[in-house]
């Protein structure tokens, strides 16, 4: 599947009428001292080394938004996601 940038607009309107599912690669800790509500926290480590179990949890999403603090560790990881 392509890779498709999307502004926060057009991204919010994708969560919001369930179009996508939000995940978070951030680390765990980041996770938990800020995050966007509703994003699911799947670790790059995660989807990275467990890539199964990762899987399973965002099976039967239409589309997954990935996201990271800066957009810069989503970028770099952007063909493995």
């Amino acid at each position: 599947m392509p890779l498709q940038p999307l502004d926060a607009l057009a991204a919010r309107r994708l969560i919001d009428t369930g179009g996508a599912l939000l995940v978070d690669v951030r680390a765990p800790d980041e996770h938990a001292r800020e995050r966007i509500a509703g994003a699911l926290s799947v670790p790059l480590e995660q989807l990275r080394g467990e890539a199964q179990a990762a899987g399973a949890r965002l099976a039967g999403a239409p589309a997954v938004i990935f996201h990271c603090r800066s957009g810069q560790r989503t970028a770099m990881h952007a063909q493995a996601l």
